[in-house]
């Protein structure tokens, strides 16, 4: 595996622990999710996840903006997990998610009690979603590829149960050999 200029594995590791941490919420909250990269993009982010927002015709736009605030805290919440610390700070560190919340608190144009409760709840579903097993297989998938599809994605996720007694890199190995090339 030939890793980007200038990063380490555990780095690396860390970068797809994130992602996957993006790209399983997503996933799990409805989006339609078009890739997942552990791979530095043009604009500069160390990794990403593309995913578009599906509305329901009945779905009210705070409710978008919700999912998405919890999709920006997802990738810190996954590196929580693994590695300690405070979501929030976390997410601090990282400018594209950082960004994604300041926009969605723009957006919504909350008083800062309301905003503050909009986000503590959007951080506790993350953590709550977030399940280190399917973040440490999706991980290992895009140390492995570099980059899931979304119908990847979708397709590793069914098979997580029944993986569930191989090692992690065994896993992420029998569900991408499943699913063929990108």
């Amino acid at each position: 595996m030939m890793l980007p200029a200038g990063r380490t594995r555990e780095c690396d590791r860390r970068i797809a622990i994130h992602e996957a941490g993006h790209g399983l919420m997503a996933q799990r909250m409805g989006m339609w999710v078009e890739i997942v990269s552990a791979d530095p993009d043009d604009d500069r982010r160390d990794g990403y996840c593309q995913y578009d927002i599906l509305l329901a015709h009945d779905e009210v736009e705070r409710h978008c903006h919700w999912r998405r605030c919890v999709i920006a805290y997802a990738g810190a919440a996954a590196e929580s997990i693994f590695y300690g610390g405070d979501p929030d700070s976390i997410l601090f560190d990282r400018r594209d998610d950082l960004c994604m919340v300041t926009k969605i608190r723009e957006t919504v144009n909350l008083p800062s009690a309301e905003w503050l409760e909009f986000r503590n709840k959007a951080r506790s579903e993350a953590l709550f979603r977030t399940v280190r097993r399917e973040v440490e297989i999706v991980a290992d998938s895009l140390q492995e590829c570099r980059k899931l599809s979304g119908d990847q994605l979708r397709q590793l996720l069914p098979t997580l149960s029944q993986v569930a007694s191989a090692s992690p890199a065994q896993s992420a190995w029998l569900c991408l050999r499943r699913q063929g090339p990108l």
